[in-house]
């Protein structure tokens, strides 16, 4: 009876992690931190590295999404040294969903990380 408890909580474990790497991949953080809290307050080693990788995979997707909004920032400037912000309306669309983006990561994940 003990073993097949046993697999029952790793396959939940390991929907919960494809469900997490889906919300990762897919740039969605609402709500994503009540899928991190238990691995983040677990004594046990392994949960802990999972909430680790989950972090890690978390900031690589960040740090792309910085990247593309300062590349979009500087790709509209025009050959005079002064910045301006980008004109074209698809840029600043894309500027502001990335913006999004970030500010819900950091509404969902800021007691987390």
């Amino acid at each position: 009876r003990l073993g097949t408890l046993n697999r029952l909580r790793e396959k939940k474990e390991g929907q919960v992690d494809e469900h997490l790497q889906s919300m990762i991949t897919a740039n969605n953080f609402k709500d994503i931190a009540d899928f991190l809290s238990p691995l983040a307050g677990s004594k046990d080693q392994i949960k802990k590295q999972r909430f680790q990788h989950f972090v890690d995979e978390i900031k690589f997707n960040l740090d792309l999404t910085i990247s593309d909004v300062k590349r979009c920032m500087s790709q509209d400037t025009s050959s005079s040294r002064v910045k301006s912000l980008p004109r074209d309306e698809d840029t600043i669309r894309m500027i502001s969903e990335k913006m999004i983006i970030l500010a819900t990561a950091k509404d969902n994940l800021h007691r987390l990380i």
